[in-house]
């Protein structure tokens, strides 16, 4: 059993065991040293800020459009730049209603529910934007950096005082008035410019990288006349009742989806069988059960850098049931279950030197690419529409969507010229490394925070 104590003057407004967790106290006297020893200024967030507001608390359906100002959504924040995998959008009649929770470039916004606690800068490209009441907006006063702040909450302190303001609800979610009272370290303006600096190095890099794949999604729909398709989502529709032997569900039924299909099939598209091997031989590790093994999770792939950006190590009989396959370099694995799944969000990665060896879930499948089809060219080919549709066709499952192995086998895959799919890996290649560079960027500035606070209290 794990205990810990805490002196009766440490006991705030809240009297939660919650709240007063070893990790929590420990990094809230962490702060308080740093202001008392370091000389760096302890700040609450309600003089850092001019305004701490949640967002929109009543939105109708047909308030969303297809292009307008940015929504920003509790799933658009995961990460230190706002990510658009299922962006919405507003009428700037719905957003001048609702100016008050209007945020524009430099402005921060905080996860309030779901996975409490994420912080994102809003960029030029979101600018303006607009927020949902599961969103907290954040617009800071002159002479502080938003970047600064950002990366603070992302390091491991700033990530532990945000998660103490969980509230005690059915739903955890962050408590506003903890916000405001929140303390935080603000270094020296050069520091402060030095880390906004770095953060906005990451943010190009980014841009650069998404600037290649579109070049590449442009290659793509060029070749099989993806734009002249017409893909229009159909508010009504009908099929012959001797269509309905192998699924009921009318989502299957879709027109866009065989209009797909057709046209994949007409440009020579094969099964995706026949463009790889498909592994579905299980790893034996668990004959050695003191064996350490490294295993990657469906959570543990990055999908917009389509890259394994964490694993866990553990005896092999440490391992979970799901724990299935052995993956090696030049592997590609793609997901079959899970919520993200068919969406832009879905996850699939490329296997590299580095993670040879490694076992990964049978959430994931393995793919090895025969001599004909060109990897990275493989991989961009499993975050388009191409593939994603036909994926979320197939999706059968309530609670947690799948396509099963048989079905995803069917999926038809598109290998243009080895010179077209070349042209495009290298694209690809480019724009991975960009975004490479951009995670590490992202680190440094973490790390630079770090240091200053360790080197602030010793």
């Amino acid at each position: 059993m794990i205990t810990s104590e805490i002196k009766f003057s440490q006991i705030e407004e809240r009297m939660d065991a919650i709240f007063y967790k070893p990790e929590y106290i420990k990094a809230v006297n962490v702060l308080e040293k740093l202001n008392t020893y370091s000389g760096l200024n302890l700040v609450s967030f309600k003089e850092l800020t001019k305004k701490v507001r949640k967002g929109i608390f009543y939105i109708l359906a047909e308030d969303y459009i297809d292009k307008g100002i940015p929504f920003i959504r509790v799933s658009n924040i995961n990460d230190v730049f706002l990510n658009d995998s299922d962006l919405v959008y507003i009428s700037e009649r719905k957003n001048k209603e609702e100016i008050k929770t209007c945020l524009s470039e430099r402005d921060l916004v905080v996860s309030k529910s779901g996975t409490v606690g994420n912080v994102s800068i809003v960029t030029e490209d979101f600018s303006p934007c607009n927020i949902s009441q599961d969103v907290i907006g954040i617009k800071l006063r002159e002479g502080v950096s938003p970047y600064y702040v950002c990366i603070f909450f992302w390091t491991k302190i700033g990530s532990i005082v945000l998660e103490r303001g969980k509230s005690l609800a059915v739903q955890s979610h962050l408590n506003l008035d903890y916000l405001r009272d929140l303390k935080i370290p603000i270094p020296p303006p050069p520091f402060q410019s030095h880390i906004e600096s770095l953060v906005k190095t990451a943010h190009e890099k980014r841009k650069k990288a998404q600037n290649k794949l579109q070049e590449a999604e442009e290659i793509l729909e060029k070749e099989l006349g993806w734009r002249e398709l017409e893909l229009n989502h159909d508010r009504t529709f009908e099929t012959s009742f001797s269509h309905l032997e192998r699924r009921f569900n009318p989502e299957y039924f879709k027109p866009r989806y065989e209009r797909i299909k057709e046209l994949l099939l007409d440009k020579g598209a094969k099964p995706l069988s026949e463009a790889v091997k498909v592994i579905t031989k299980r790893a034996n590790f668990r004959k050695t059960p003191d064996k350490i093994i490294k295993y990657v999770a469906i959570a543990d792939i990055d999908p917009e850098s389509s890259q394994i950006i964490s694993h866990t190590e553990m005896a092999a009989y440490q391992a979970p049931s799901r724990a299935t396959y052995e993956i090696k370099d030049g592997y590609i694995l793609t997901a079959t279950s899970g919520n993200s799944t068919g969406t832009k969000r879905h996850a699939s990665c490329f296997v590299t030197r580095k993670e040879n060896d490694f076992i990964c879930t049978n959430g994931l499948i393995p793919l090895q690419p025969n001599k004909d089809t060109e990897s990275l060219y493989l991989l961009f080919y499993l975050k388009s529409p191409f593939f994603l549709e036909q994926v979320k066709r197939e999706l059968t499952g309530a609670a947690i969507p799948a396509i099963s192995l048989e079905d995803l086998k069917q999926v038809l895959i598109y290998l243009p010229s080895i010179k077209i799919q070349k042209e495009i890996a290298r694209l690809i290649e480019t724009a991975n490394q960009l975004r490479i560079d951009s995670r590490h960027l992202i680190e440094q500035s973490k790390r630079e925070v770090e240091e200053m606070i360790e080197e602030g209290i010793h």
